[in-house]
């Protein structure tokens, strides 16, 4: 096991797990602050293919192009309140790291 000691200011690190290769199962053990986001993609709002094939990169970029992304929260709202229409969308939970 391999120990990384980190000295400085804290905002120097915010991004520091992106840095850092790591397997996936051992992701999470750099701590940050996150927060879960709702990405709604509809899908004759765009030329590409199969939403469901992308990384979760490139369905964030696009789903951010459309201007579809929510908080837990404000998702909730949408739906509830009829703001929002699921009918051909795709939606993903993506945790997202905040800035410090």
């Amino acid at each position: 096991m391999k120990t990384l000691i980190l000295q400085g200011e804290q905002h120097k690190f915010e991004y520091l797990y992106k840095s850092i290769t790591l397997e996936d199962k051992d992701k999470d053990l750099i701590p940050y602050e996150a927060e879960i986001r709702v990405y709604v993609a509809n899908s004759t709002e765009t030329e590409i293919g199969d939403l469901r094939e992308l990384a979760d990169d490139e369905f964030m970029t696009e789903v951010e192009r459309q201007g579809k992304v929510y908080t837990l929260q404000g998702f909730q709202i949408a739906v509830n309140y009829e703001e929002l229409y699921l009918d051909e969308s795709y939606i993903r939970f993506i945790s997202v790291p905040l800035p410090v």
